[in-house]
């Protein structure tokens, strides 16, 4: 018998907007990182946004410069506050009962992300995911070092692709959710692809396969 896999998107398919853009707000308005640092990253989520440019690895580890050294404590400290105060709020009211759905078909429901590690932890305990897989922070003897490259774009399908490998005779059965371009080849390789709010190439994409197309609304 099949292994059956539901696998979920965060930014744009579980929460409305992007994860890492508030998150990038409320480290401003709490003085983790300066107005300078705050104005290129916010720039570039203007150009990811117009599609200039596509990768998240290079601004991810130059948001992150600013906290590295920090404890892991305290780092958690702030994404507890972080997620409590600006993003619970944002997680759409039908993600809970999407995911809760498929669990109670027999699927394992994974979220699988490039927003990082914290904040995908975070969300995968309040929507009762089974597992998830973000982008890493790396910590050094309790000490916030580094950043692994981000779970984005063709990552997630090899991701996919070693989970099929891992499975037990009978295979593997998956339903995916996204809503971005960038996660085409992950639903491509499902057997029921989902398109979440998706942006208008995804859409384009998805009709012209006749994949359905989901509405979350706040």
């Amino acid at each position: 018998m099949a292994h059956l896999l539901a696998v979920f998107d965060l930014d744009g398919t579980l929460v409305d907007g992007y994860s890492q853009r508030y998150l990038l707000g409320f480290l401003r308005r709490e003085g983790y990182i300066g107005i300078f640092r705050y104005a290129v990253i916010w720039l570039w989520f203007v150009a990811y946004s117009a599609r200039i440019v596509d990768s998240p690895a290079r601004i991810l580890r130059y948001a992150l410069d600013a906290f590295i050294g920090m404890k892991e404590k305290d780092v958690g400290a702030i994404f507890d506050r972080f997620f409590s105060e600006e993003l619970r709020p944002r997680i759409y009211p039908g993600a809970a009962g999407l995911i809760e759905g498929y669990k109670r078909k027999g699927y394992e429901a994974v979220i699988l992300s490039a927003a990082i590690d914290p904040i995908v932890a975070r969300c995968a305990d309040h929507l009762g995911a089974d597992r998830y897989t973000a982008t890493e922070l790396v910590f050094v003897d309790g000490a916030l070092a580094d950043v692994k490259d981000p779970v984005y774009g063709g990552a997630k399908a090899r991701w996919l692709e070693r989970e099929r490998s891992r499975s037990p005779e009978g295979g593997l059965r998956t339903a995916a959710f996204a809503d971005h371009y960038s996660d085409r080849e992950l639903l491509s390789m499902a057997d029921e692809p989902h398109a979440v709010n998706p942006d208008r190439r995804l859409e384009r994409y998805a009709l012209s396969r006749a994949w359905p197309v989901m509405s979350m609304t706040p």
